[in-house]
């Protein structure tokens, strides 16, 4: 279950990836909206 979390993080924030920000910088308003809609499908 851990590692099928890890993929969802990963899938949620594209921008993130594509832009390649720092880790503090990207998880900023990005991190808070990917966990926004984790928290609906939960």
């Amino acid at each position: 279950m851990a590692t099928e979390k890890r993929k969802r993080k990963e899938h949620v924030p594209p921008t993130c990836t594509q832009v390649k920000l720092p880790k503090s910088r990207c998880s900023g308003k990005k991190f808070i909206t990917a966990i926004a809609r984790l928290a609906p499908e939960k």
